[in-house]
């Protein structure tokens, strides 16, 4: 297919959500890609942070191959074995026990993470005459693009043309610890933060000492988001160490990570003990699939 008719496709049906660069991508060999014309690239973007084992990995093709031969999609309503068998592996590298939700992207991760601080809080209603529902989130921050997410955003350019946005989100000063205990209310269930900022700049949190700080003096639910795809496979096991010493120093308290990446667009928040069975059958729908978790199980093999 020519240059032109492939921009024109997209002119044509594709609705405009992104800003593309002027660059059509056919193909890819490991951290390689080229385009319609024959050009050869580096892949530095590994697709924003998905294919962190560069293209065409034979463990990663075979796993979705065999996967593929064997059983495709089935939904949530029956067990099958590959999604069991990575939720185990991601406990045992964090290192505490927990429990993991699958999804399909960062954004609804974060749903995710935002409905169980709310049903949290709202569960402990029957202790106290008003239920909890306030998160605290930071300024620069970045929580996706859905209308929950723009809302926990703390950046106006996301927000801008989407207004009235969800209530029950306050946005504080990024690594002020002062700035968070006086935000605190008595309406405030959890605090959401990227442990590393990306759409606000590179910019990494408040040591975990300050978390741990915060936790110890207050009944609250922390929620942090990190992207252990970017950076390519050296990145993977760095990260999840960084997330093992993290929980492991936490504890069993109310901490619950959302791990961005690896393979596909596929996210896992992981929900600490104290949050585990706080949802119920129906509190959410949407999952990945067998292909999704074997490919995720031979990634983190390869990595290792």
């Amino acid at each position: 297919m020519s240059h032109p008719e492939t921009k024109q496709l997209f002119a044509d049906y594709v609705a405009p959500t992104y800003g593309r660069y002027d660059l059509e991508l056919e193909r890819g060999e490991g951290v390689r890609v080229w385009d319609e014309r024959g050009k050869c690239y580096l892949d530095f973007g590994a697709g924003i942070a998905v294919s962190v084992l560069g293209h065409g990995h034979p463990a990663i093709v075979e796993a979705l191959s065999r996967q593929s031969r064997r059983l495709i999609h089935t939904s949530n309503l029956y067990f099958t074995r590959p999604q069991g068998e990575l939720a185990k592996r991601l406990v045992e590298i964090v290192g505490t026990p927990g429990k993991v939700f699958f999804s399909n992207s960062g954004a609804e991760a974060n749903e995710a993470l935002i409905k169980l601080a709310r049903k949290y809080g709202n569960d402990e209603k029957r202790k106290s005459a008003t239920a909890r529902f306030e998160i605290i989130t930071f300024e620069q921050s970045f929580h996706g693009r859905t209308m929950a997410g723009i809302s926990a955003t703390g950046q106006e350019k996301v927000k801008a043309g989407f207004a009235p946005l969800l209530p029950g989100f306050r946005h504080l000063p990024f690594k002020d610890l002062a700035a968070v205990e006086r935000g605190i209310s008595e309406q405030t269930v959890a605090i959401l933060v990227e442990a590393i900022q990306g759409e606000g700049g590179i910019n990494p949190a408040t040591p975990e000492s300050a978390i741990e700080y915060v936790l110890d003096r207050l009944d609250l639910i922390l929620v942090m988001t990190v992207n252990p795809g970017f950076g390519g496979q050296a990145f993977i096991p760095a990260m999840l160490d960084k997330i093992a010493r993290v929980t492991r120093m936490i504890g069993d308290r109310k901490i619950h990570i959302e791990v961005d990446g690896g393979v596909g667009p596929e996210t896992a928040p992981l929900l600490a003990r104290a949050g585990a069975n706080v949802f119920v059958a129906g509190s959410k729908v949407f999952e990945g699939d067998p292909k999704a978790y074997g490919a995720h199980i031979e990634a983190i093999r390869a990595a290792a």
